[in-house]
């Protein structure tokens, strides 16, 4: 689509285009098939879930973690950070992983102190998680919700 908009048409205007990127226009289309439930991402972001993840690392349990990092908030701050963004890639490409831990398996080859991490991440912030919600949209979608004479055909470019 955005090539679309780049090449315009012969006056150089274009009109009317919406362009979504495929995460946005599932975050619409959960909204309106799960209602406001379906909204609660904010904590699962990068930024947001950095900060979650230096506070756990703070009383963490797991001996290598304390060894790791001492009292140096400075290397706690950065390993958060490099947790996080495992984390959030995770929600994107292995959201099954993350429920796998969720249910408390512990069976995928990652560091031992990932999968406990995020058990009490995900407890401590209560909401679905992404993949959480896109399970819950194909069952949804699976029972025929949202399914609306008006709605307009869906293009996908790639």
């Amino acid at each position: 689509m955005r090539a679309l908009a780049q090449r315009r048409g012969s006056a150089g205007i274009v009109a009317n285009l919406e362009v979504l990127l495929p995460s946005s226009w599932f975050d619409e289309l959960a909204q309106r098939v799960l209602g406001e439930a379906a909204v609660a991402l904010a904590p699962y972001r990068h930024a947001a879930l950095r900060w979650r993840v230096y506070e756990a690392l703070g009383s963490s349990d797991d001996v290598e973690v304390r060894a790791l990092l001492g009292d140096d908030a400075r290397r706690r701050f950065g390993l958060a950070d490099r947790v996080a963004r495992i984390y959030t890639r995770y929600l994107v490409y292995r959201p099954d992983w993350l429920r796998a831990w969720a249910a408390g398996r512990n069976s995928i080859p990652t560091p031992s102190f990932l999968a406990p991490l995020w058990r009490r991440l995900r407890e401590e912030i209560g909401t679905p998680q992404r993949g959480e919600l896109f399970e819950r949209l194909i069952a949804a979608l699976g029972k025929g919700a949202a399914h609306d004479e008006d709605e307009q055909p869906l293009h996908l470019f790639g």
